[in-house]
């Protein structure tokens, strides 16, 4: 996105990223960018710290959140939530409610790690990242500073694809749910990077037959907008999205996903 000097899909240490909110605006700024959002999964905190620092800089920061939702159908549906009232009480309990969920989890992946022969605790658990939250990314550098992994792509192509810890889920709030959330915070709600529901063994055009029906089933829910430009989308793909939107009035968005220089992005990353 640097050629828009825009970026609309950033992860700060708040979430799954490495880097503080503090540091990314500075980042951004250096290198040009005029506006970016920090949109940390089912958290406001990196967001809010990032808008009151870069108030007198050369850069604007837009309030964001980006919320795990599981549709009718059972897609994994990510959504954005952008120019979100910080202090919304249906948004902050929204949030704590997530919170609780994700910290059952958390405490159910711990006592399976170990029970593998992984030697972890749930209080390291819990102390990873400073109280903040946690994700199978920070699982995973855990595992790395231990010595069972060398990378924390590792930890996500074999530990965790083993058939204990993929049935431990999370627990999300339905896609529309989470809509109504980011709009009675008086945000607008953008889907997230649509090219990752693409299932390996499913060709192109039956893919976009299948996205086709979903994205109408989203504009009933009455979505704002799409992220047309991320880096599971290629430029054929992001065409075909920016045709769609506009086609349909929706607001066309793009990021990069950034969460570290060096950690790739995973699909089940939260």
């Amino acid at each position: 996105m640097r050629e828009n000097f825009s970026d609309f899909h950033i992860h700060s240490h708040y979430s799954d990223g490495v880097l503080s909110p503090i540091e990314i605006v500075d980042r951004y700024e250096k290198n040009g960018y005029k506006i970016i959002s920090i949109t940390d999964h089912d958290t406001i905190l990196g967001s809010q710290i990032a808008y009151e620092y870069a108030r007198d800089r050369e850069i604007d920061v837009i309030s964001g959140i980006e919320m795990s939702t599981i549709s009718s159908e059972g897609y994994e549906v990510h959504i954005l939530g952008y120019y979100i009232d910080y202090f919304s009480k249906a948004l902050n309990s929204a949030i704590s409610i997530l919170d609780s969920y994700r910290n059952e989890r958390n405490e159910a992946l711990a006592k399976e790690l170990n029970e593998l022969g992984y030697e972890i605790s749930y209080e390291e658990v819990k102390g990873l990242n400073k109280g903040r939250f946690v994700g199978k990314p920070n699982i995973a550098r855990l595992l790395m500073k231990k010595g069972y992994i060398n990378s924390v792509e590792e930890a996500f192509n074999g530990i965790f694809k083993r058939e204990e810890i993929k049935s431990i889920k999370k627990k999300v709030f339905a896609t529309e749910d989470a809509i109504n959330v980011i709009h009675e915070a008086g945000g607008i709600a953008i889907l997230a990077h649509p090219m990752e529901m693409k299932s390996k063994n499913e060709d192109r055009e039956e893919f976009q037959n299948r996205l086709n029906i979903f994205f109408n089933k989203m504009i009933e829910m009455r979505v704002d907008g799409i992220e047309c430009f991320h880096p599971s989308a290629s430029e054929n793909d992001s065409k075909m999205l920016r045709e769609y939107a506009i086609l349909n009035n929706l607001i066309i968005t793009g990021g990069s996903d950034f969460h570290s220089d060096s950690d790739r992005r995973f699909k089940d990353e939260n």
